[in-house]
């Protein structure tokens, strides 16, 4: 009788055992296959987000190509950011095909440091692209053409390089610790080691004084166009006609230039933000957890959303640039701008048309004189002196003293009567 009660209570443990065992392999299988649909779908991503971005980036530059007002080397290095974008984009391919495989690549450390120098590298671009436009913007101002020279843009670009791959030879790439991730998928720094987070924090300081240098000369070439926007633009036709030694520009390409450099202005400020919207998250959570202890998928998250920065920047620039955007050719927008299609800029007092502008003793006197001899030749129908009469002059609007010649016509009319509103200035130099 007791050898049945301890035979029944023997079997009883063993079928509880098994049913536990049982339990915890389907539960185990379970998980397993929710890991590996999960891992299918974050691989499935990083082949979209690649053939994506690719594709993105290769529109922008055949826009720029094949648009002939954007043909000009200045946009070399907004070429050259999209050929970056497109070579991090391919990046991608090799990550998700081990994710898949659940297997590193080979050349695991190659990748991983070639990556590194590639996204400075897109950061330095940045700044670049931010002084071409400041240039470039200056150019205009001053009746240039401001198209650029082979040999500066190949130079700058040539500085971009330069400049990624000294700073990380000594700290990043000699010094960093590049081996596979199968927790996040990639072949970056090593977490959870105190080397890499030295080196990987010396990489977040580098990037960090890269935008800092982005944002500071976006204000300074927003603050310098809006200067010259609007109620400014009699200053920049001024100086226009003092370079190009009478050759009067037109009104609407001083309004183009204006517009196009605030347009190109909001479209590099979103790239900018973009640009650490997407890698800051990241940074930080590898600057707050040096010892790799925060849960692994956030880490991954993080890490696709700082890759998928390479497709959404072409984004911007199809649908915000003025002269790329390809959201005007939507119907509703054609409406709008049907609607609007009156610049939103005043005419200043050097765009104003003979027609609407009031007659004074000196214009009676040129109309008198049928615009006398050596007068400059007459473009588009109008003379550009009778086109362009009057102008605030700033030497009277500051005080200054000077000669009659500057103002009222001429030598001859008598004592100069400043006017602090407004005078009538017939000389350039001024």
């Amino acid at each position: 009788m007791q050898i049945s009660v301890v035979t029944m209570a023997t079997t009883t443990s063993f079928i509880v055992e098994a049913a536990r065992l049982a339990d915890e392999s389907i539960g185990g299988a379970e998980s397993s296959g929710k890991g590996q649909i999960d891992t299918i779908n974050e691989a499935l991503y990083l082949y979209i987000l690649a053939a994506t971005g690719f594709m993105l980036n290769l529109t922008v530059v055949a826009c720029i190509i094949m648009y002939k007002p954007l043909r000009r080397m200045t946009n070399a290095f907004i070429i050259h950011e999209c050929v970056l974008d497109m070579v991090k984009c391919m990046y991608c391919v090799p990550f998700a095909t081990s994710l898949l495989r659940d297997i590193a690549p080979s050349f695991c450390t190659v990748l991983g440091g070639s990556y590194v120098v590639i996204v400075t590298a897109s950061g330095f671009n940045i700044v670049a692209m931010v002084c071409c436009e400041a240039y470039t913007f200056s150019e205009s101002n001053v009746g240039g053409e401001g198209r650029g020279s082979f040999c500066c843009i190949a130079f700058g670009i040539l500085m971009v390089y330069l400049g990624s791959v000294i700073i990380h030879l000594g700290p990043t790439i000699i010094g960093g610790d590049f081996n596979y991730n199968d927790l996040i998928g990639n072949c970056i720094f090593v977490y959870g080691t105190i080397k890499s987070y030295v080196v990987h924090a010396m990489w977040i300081v580098i990037m960090t004084l890269a935008m800092v240098g982005a944002v500071y000369y976006l204000m300074f070439f927003y603050r310098h166009v809006q200067a010259h926007s609007t109620h400014r633009l009699a200053t920049l036709v001024r100086a226009s006609i003092a370079i190009s030694q009478g050759n009067v520009i037109n009104s609407a390409d001083i309004r183009r230039v204006v517009r196009d450099s605030l347009s190109r202005t909001r479209v590099l400020l979103i790239i900018t933000v973009l640009f650490v919207l997407c890698w800051y998250p990241l940074f930080v959570l590898t600057l707050v957890d040096p010892m790799f202890k925060q849960p692994k998928k956030i880490y991954k998250l993080l890490t696709f959303i700082a890759w998928s920065n390479a497709a959404i920047n072409p984004v911007v620039f199809l649908l915000f640039d003025h002269n790329i955007n390809m959201i005007r050719f939507l119907p509703c927008v054609r409406r709008w701008q049907r609607c609007h299609h009156n610049d939103s800029m005043t005419n200043t007092p050097l765009m104003v048309p003979r027609s609407t502008r009031r007659t004074t003793f000196y214009t009676r006197s040129l109309d008198r004189r049928g615009g006398g001899e050596g007068e400059p030749p007459v473009v588009g129908g109008t003379n550009p002196r009778e086109h362009y009469k009057r102008v605030g002059c700033r030497l009277c609007h500051e005080g200054q003293a000077h000669s009659s010649t500057h103002c009222n016509g001429g030598v001859g009319k008598g004592s100069l009567n400043r006017d602090t509103s407004m005078c009538e200035v017939h000389s350039c130099t001024v």
